[in-house]
């Protein structure tokens, strides 16, 4: 998605439509233009949410933004996420 102007997202939050299950695990991480930033969270086990409260990151009007799902090595079952975080404009 493109910014259309320019602030700070923080208050990363994520949650799943349903558990990874065991040990299995998704590390969840906001990307700017492509690479990943600092805010980022891992969903594990029984959880089916995540957040990240402490890093931020900025962004200028035209840069991209998404969130990129990894999965654990032992592939943990596929699930649908939401998410959402806070924006300030510059």
């Amino acid at each position: 998605q493109v910014m259309p102007i320019a602030g700070t997202v923080a208050y990363f939050y994520l949650r799943l439509d349903g558990t990874p299950g065991g040990a299995t695990s998704y590390t969840l991480t906001v990307r700017k233009k492509g690479t990943d930033t600092t805010l980022t969270c891992v969903i594990s086990g029984s959880a089916i949410a995540c957040s990240d409260t402490t890093n931020s990151v900025s962004f200028s009007a035209g840069d991209l933004i998404s969130v990129k799902s990894v999965p654990s090595a032992t592939n943990p079952t596929a699930r649908a996420m939401r998410w959402t975080a806070k924006f300030a404009p510059n």
